[in-house]
């Protein structure tokens, strides 16, 4: 299964990110975009919750560098098994707490597909303060 963003010039891999302990463990995922167990399996209906490094380990671009630029009307493509599903962006919130994460499963009538990744370093706790959650709506499904 694969995720691109053509105005982010992004393509790549997804994977799946079980939770342990109450808790997804993202630090492996590298250039890979995974979707958090307890969300919609992609491209399936209801809201599937998509996460990227916007920063790697080794101090490297993230896959998701850049997703605050997203505006209404971007397009977000995920292919899976031959189909392709197209998504239109409706929401880009920035400084989203990192412990509101009702923002990214909220639910609706529609299938989405929402991103997320970490904003605003913080040198002093070693971690980052806030979130970047981007949401999109299915617009178009494509088969082979």
């Amino acid at each position: 299964m694969a995720l691109s963003i053509p105005v982010l010039n992004l393509e790549t891999e997804i994977v799946g990110v079980p939770m342990k302990n109450d808790n997804w463990d993202i630090t492996w995922l590298g250039t890979k975009a995974g979707y958090l167990y307890g969300s919609a399996y992609p491209t399936r209906s209801g809201n599937s919750v998509i996460t990227g490094h916007v920063w790697n380990a080794d101090g490297s671009e993230g896959i998701f560098l850049g997703l605050e630029k997203l505006k209404y009307g971007d397009q977000i493509i995920i292919k899976n098994f031959g189909s392709v599903y197209s998504y239109s962006v409706i929401d880009v919130k920035e400084n989203v707490a990192p412990n509101e994460i009702s923002q990214l499963f909220r639910k609706g009538n529609l299938d989405y597909v929402t991103l997320f990744t970490c904003q605003h370093y913080n040198e002093a706790n070693n971690a980052y303060d806030a979130r970047i959650v981007v949401r999109a709506v299915l617009t178009s499904v494509t088969a082979p």
